[in-house]
């Protein structure tokens, strides 16, 4: 399983790679409609690798509310403890 200090950078490159981006291109601030491709499937996709990377599941409320890759950073920390 990934540190929690990882979780940025491992999270960064999943969304990266899912997209076929360079390195470097998704941020905090990112959010889906900047990213060509992103709809509601795809967001299921990376939710779903998101937490194979880590191995746990999202409960509902985990992922209710997210509006930028922070908010997804943050889920993610707050699921590992």
């Amino acid at each position: 399983m990934a540190e929690v200090s990882d979780v940025p950078a491992t999270v960064f490159g999943v969304i990266e790679k899912e997209f076929g981006l360079p390195a470097g291109t998704v941020t905090r601030e990112t959010v889906a409609a900047d990213i060509d491709g992103w709809d509601s499937l795809r967001h299921a996709t990376l939710l779903i690798l998101v937490e194979r990377r880590f191995k746990f599941e999202f409960r509902g409320q985990d992922v209710a509310d997210l509006e930028n890759v922070g908010d997804l950073i943050d889920a993610v920390e707050a699921r590992l403890g």
